[in-house]
């Protein structure tokens, strides 16, 4: 079915041949991956965050929030462009644990969630862009070298 819409659909309709659809998929789908990973890789794929193991039940020894806490790095939170542009997805903790909550109230809630945090000592990771995707490819370097991953601690 997608393949019908994406390719099929295309070749058949338009002038350009399935070379040239079949080459401008390919480059659509490289594209929004990069995309993707760097607006939502840098979150989850960081050295600063936790990768808990279940136990022998399958259970985790923590709340559900501080797994999206411990699971999740925010870049430039505050940021009105990249709230706007990503969708709230550069304050994903925030995302996470709201997911009801529309993006453009991120703005308003961030400072209650940092005091929050801070008063159920609960680490928020917040930082830059640039220090996010440091970090990032600080993970896949481990990854790249089956290093443990002991999530590095994070100072704020």
């Amino acid at each position: 079915f997608y393949i019908g819409y994406m390719i099929l659909l295309p070749v058949y309709l338009l002038p350009f041949g399935w070379t040239n659809v079949l080459l401008v998929f390919l480059l659509n789908h490289f594209m929004i991956s990069i995309l993707f990973v760097g607006v939502l890789g840098v979150s989850h794929l960081s050295d600063y965050v936790a990768h808990p193991e279940p136990d022998q039940h399958g259970k985790l020894n923590m709340s559900w929030p501080k797994l999206q806490m411990c699971t999740s790095v925010d870049y430039n939170p505050g940021s009105l462009f990249l709230n706007w542009t990503l969708g709230g997805f550069n304050a994903h903790a925030l995302h996470h644990l709201l997911p009801n909550i529309c993006h453009v109230h991120y703005l308003k809630i961030l400072p209650i969630f940092r005091e929050v945090a801070l008063k159920h000592g609960v680490v928020y990771m917040e930082m830059s862009y640039p220090e996010s995707l440091a970090s990032h490819f600080r993970f896949l370097k481990k990854m790249g070298r089956n290093v443990q991953l002991k999530p590095v601690s994070y100072a704020g």
